[in-house]
C-alpha cells in the first residue's frame, strides 16, 4: 500500500506524532505532525516512513548546541570532565574521571541530562549493599530498575522513544535503588513492573507487578498501542 493510501494519523515516527492529513505537495501525500519540543510542521508521508524526518529540527539543534559546548571541568554527579573525546556520529563524547578514580568516555547529552552520574561504580555500590549483585549477577528487583530508569533517561535504550522519548519519567527518590526496594518490595517470580495508567509515571501509586496477561491487557489504545518491555 502506498504512502498516499496510508493512514498516519495517531502514529510516531522518531519524536513526530502524527496529528492529521494535510494539503498535497504536488504528488506527495503531506501530514500536519507535532513534536516532542511542542513545535508542529507538515512534513511528507515518506519522510516520516523512511526515517529521513524524525524531528521539527530541534533535535539537529540540540546536539549542535551539544557539539559546541565546551564540558572540559566540569562536574556532573560523581564524574568530572577532562578533556573531548572525539565524536560517535553526531553525539558529542568526553573523557571523564569517577570520584572513585576510574575513568571512562561518555555521551555529552547523557552528563547534561543526568542519565549518567558514575562511571557505574555508585551502582555497583547499591547493589552489593543490598546484596541484589553478588559476583556479577543481579536480582531480578534489580534488573527491573536498572531497565526502568534506562528506558526513561538514556536514548540508547531499547523502546526509549515509547517511555522517555514520549515524556514517561520516574520518580525522583526511584534515582536510588534502596527507594525503589522500599516502596515496591522485591519482584515476585513470573511478574514483572506494570504503570497502571500508561501515560502516568513509574512511581509508587502508579506501579504494581503484574503478570504478562494483566499487561497486555493494560496496553495503550490500539491506535497508539507499542510493545511492551517485559522487565
Amino acid at each position: 500500500m502506498s504512502s498516499r493510501a496510508t493512514d498516519h494519523t495517531g502514529k510516531t515516527y522518531g519524536l513526530l506524532t502524527v496529528l492529521s492529513r494535510a494539503e498535497n505537495k504536488g504528488p506527495n501525500a503531506t501530514w500536519r505532525v507535532v513534536c516532542e519540543c511542542g513545535n508542529t510542521s507538515v512534513v511528507q508521508a515518506r519522510s516520516l516512513v523512511s526515517g529521513a524526518t524524525k524531528s521539527c529540527g530541534c533535535e539537529q539543534r540540540r546536539l549542535a548546541t551539544e557539539k559546541a559546548t565546551d564540558h572540559t571541568g566540569k562536574v556532573f554527579g560523581l564524574l568530572t570532565v577532562i578533556e573531548r573525546a572525539g565524536s560517535q556520529g553526531s553525539n558529542a563524547i568526553w573523557n571523564v574521571i569517577c570520584d572513585c578514580g576510574n575513568t571512562t568516555t561518555v555521551r555529552a547529552g547523557n552528563l547534561v541530562e543526568g542519565s549518567t552520574k558514575s562511571c557505574g561504580c555508585e551502582q555497583r555500590r547499591i547493589a552489593t549493599t543490598h546484596g541484589h549483585s553478588r559476583g556479577g549477577e543481579m536480582s531480578r528487583t534489580y534488573k527491573t530498575w536498572i531497565c526502568m530508569r534506562q528506558r526513561c533517561s538514556n536514548k540508547n535504550a531499547t523502546n526509549y522513544s515509547y517511555y522517555g522519548g514520549r515524556g514517561i519519567t520516574y520518580d525522583p527518590r526511584w534515582e536510588k535503588f534502596e527507594a525503589f526496594l522500599l516502596d515496591m518490595g522485591e519482584r515476585p517470580e513470573g511478574l514483572s513492573i506494570d504503570r497502571i495508567n500508561n501515560d502516568g509515571n513509574y512511581c509508587k501509586s502508579n506501579c504494581r507487578w503484574a503478570d504478562a496477561t494483566t499487561q497486555a491487557n493494560n496496553q495503550r489504545p490500539k491506535k497508539l498501542r507499542i510493545a511492551k518491555v517485559f522487565v
